[in-house]
């Protein structure tokens, strides 16, 4: 739900239908050799972690690599985290939660 839009902003939102796309199928000339391996490609190894904030509840989602053990992002962002804390608390200055 959209709340205090600027004026001079336009919103159109509109139903859309589902796209179609033709797409012929070419059949694949095989000559009975043995195939050709497919390249490696050497990616970075990285690992994901989970884990829930014991103050708010909120999913943190870390990125890590996994040879140096090194934080590569934090889903929220630390940054994202305390600001999300400040305005919890100006709100609850002004809002009962309890009913």
């Amino acid at each position: 739900m959209i709340t205090n839009m600027d004026p001079g902003v336009d919103v159109v939102l509109a139903k859309s239908s589902p796209v179609r796309q033709e797409r012929s199928v070419q059949p694949v000339q095989t000559t009975g050799a043995e195939p050709t391996p497919a390249p490696k490609i050497d990616l970075p190894t990285y690992g994901i972690t989970l884990r829930v904030d014991d103050g708010t509840h909120e999913v943190i989602a870390v990125i890590v690599d996994r040879d140096t053990q090194r934080v590569i992002r934090e889903i929220p962002s630390e940054e994202m985290r305390i600001a999300a804390k400040v305005i919890r608390n100006l709100i609850s200055r002004h809002v009962d939660t309890l009913a």
